[in-house]
């Protein structure tokens, strides 16, 4: 039986355009909206059930159900805008159902990097306007608060290339053996395991936040 998708005329058509699409998805921030309620909600909850059947059912369309579930969804709720609210994705949800049913996926993967390459920009304008931040606090000698601003700052993994692995191992030399001076010698002081017992989540947390330096 032969599958079609809009203008894809075969399996492999598909599966490499969702091959495409997933590689892109990859890229984007998170910035993904609630399902809304309703009827175009109940629509894109029919739309995953019905991807889940073309799998677990063994239909011709088994081999790629899977990969279009996970492109599905973040193509279909991608926020369009920082302050929009549920009566704008109901709009956008709506509108990219429709396409996602006759197969357009190139038209809502671009509006999707659209909405990302948006997202970049507002970061790293965020980025530049925390470095003059930093920049003026350091001028005026208040060092503990151009500190806490950046601690205050979310992390996220940083991507890994030649570059970083080299600064890792800078960092992170091979083991030693420890050197005799710094070593304590004589007998042991026992110590009472009575002790660890005020070491708890919350001691933990404290003694974290108080921690500074490059780790």
């Amino acid at each position: 039986k032969v599958v079609k998708w809009g203008n894809y005329a075969s399996l492999s058509e598909i599966s490499n355009a969702a091959d495409l699409a997933y590689s892109e998805i990859m890229k984007w921030t998170k910035n993904m909206f609630l399902v809304p309620r309703g009827k175009v909600g109940n629509a894109f909850i029919f739309e995953v059930s019905r991807l889940l059947n073309l799998f677990n059912d063994k239909t011709e369309w088994e081999s790629i159900a899977l990969r279009l579930l996970f492109i599905f969804i973040p193509m279909m709720l991608q926020k369009p805008s920082k302050n929009s609210r549920a009566k704008d994705h109901n709009i956008y949800l709506d509108k990219r159902l429709k396409l996602w049913k006759v197969g357009d996926l190139n038209a809502i993967i671009s509006e999707g990097c659209e909405i990302q390459k948006r997202l970049e920009e507002t970061r790293k304008a965020q980025e530049r306007s925390l470095a003059t931040k930093f920049a003026q606090l350091m001028i005026h000698g208040k060092v503990s608060a151009a500190t806490s601003l950046i601690n205050r700052q979310s992390g996220g993994l940083l991507d890994v290339d030649e570059t970083v692995i080299g600064q890792l191992k800078e960092k992170h030399p091979s083991a030693m053996n420890a050197a005799d001076e710094i070593l304590i010698t004589g007998n042991k002081v026992a110590v009472e395991e009575v002790i660890f017992e005020a070491i708890d989540s919350m001691l933990v947390k404290k003694a974290a936040k108080l921690t500074s330096g490059s780790g």
